[in-house]
């Protein structure tokens, strides 16, 4: 969720996405992107099948597949040159297609996410034992819709509203920041109410074990991957995308080296995570927290 206020309405809390503040707390009144309200939608992939036996319906699995976030602001500049700035600037930060086109080739990106890209904001709390300055400092991962186009009016002068359709396909609220694991141990993720996937970072003094096993058990499920790690050699960096699932060596893609096993999540509980077979392996477990809202 996407503060736009501090406690009491005194203070705005700015949004921040792909180079442009939104809602920035020190902009003057007359000089600003303001945000007014946002609005939420959440779409989920699931079946319904009427009971074959008698009354009501069977349903399937379900899986959270997009969250859609509509954010309805005010644009206002000191002068008719800035307002036409500004205009430009917003339609630039998100527009999906340039996003797309920019983002095309970062490491680690697939097409299914060109132009995703990070959105921060601030959510307020009460939880001040663990987030001291009362507030989570949270992200969504995301592209605009559609363009955003300010329209110019006779009598709005250098001002004008706009609105930002944002689609997030990782359904889910991030805090900013990682949590890391490093080896074997517990993995506390405790703070979260909803399960986000890892990186797993492999870093290689030698040729490795042909099964390493990493373990994830928790307390909805138990899930092992397996490597080959044995045709690597000193100075090698395994990087194990765990939502993607994919692996690399360096900055190679090397599905290689999968051996069997499941691309597991870390659940939003206490959990361990156990590795074997860790010739030469230096492993760190890299997450960060979620929530569904």
């Amino acid at each position: 969720m996407i503060g736009i206020f501090a406690e009491n309405d005194a203070t705005r809390l700015a949004v921040t996405y792909n180079g442009l503040t939104l809602n920035d707390p020190a902009d003057p009144k007359d000089d600003t992107y303001e945000i007014n309200t946002i609005v939420y939608g959440a779409q989920f992939d699931q079946t319904f099948d009427s009971d074959p036996a008698g009354d009501g319906s069977e349903v399937g699995n379900v899986r959270r597949s997009m969250l859609v976030v509509r954010m309805d602001g005010t644009l206002r500049a000191p002068s008719m040159a800035k307002f036409f700035d500004k205009k430009v600037a917003i339609a630039k930060a998100f527009d999906p297609a340039l996003a797309a086109y920019k983002n095309a080739t970062a490491s680690g990106v697939t097409p299914a996410t060109w132009g995703v890209l990070p959105m921060d904001f601030s959510t307020p709390t009460l939880d001040t034992a663990n987030y001291a300055s009362g507030f989570v400092p949270s992200r969504y991962y995301a592209r605009a819709k559609s363009g955003v186009y300010v329209p110019t009016g006779q009598f709005t002068g250098e001002a004008g509203f706009f609105s930002v359709e944002m689609l997030v396909p990782e359904a889910r609220r991030y805090l900013q920041t990682t949590s890391t694991r490093n080896g074997g141990g517990t993995l506390d993720n405790s703070l979260a109410d909803y399960p986000s996937w890892p990186t797993l970072t492999i870093t290689m003094a030698g040729a490795g074990s042909a099964t390493y096993t990493i373990t994830r058990t928790g307390t909805y499920s138990t899930k092992a991957l397996v490597l080959n790690l044995s045709g690597l050699a000193n100075g090698n960096v395994v990087t194990v995308d765990f939502a993607k699932r994919r692996i690399y060596v360096g900055t190679t893609e090397t599905p290689s080296l999968y051996v069997s096993g499941d691309y597991w999540e870390v659940e939003p509980t206490s959990q361990t995570v156990s590795i074997t077979n860790t010739t030469n392996a230096t492993s760190v477990v890299t997450w960060r927290r979620a929530w569904a809202a």
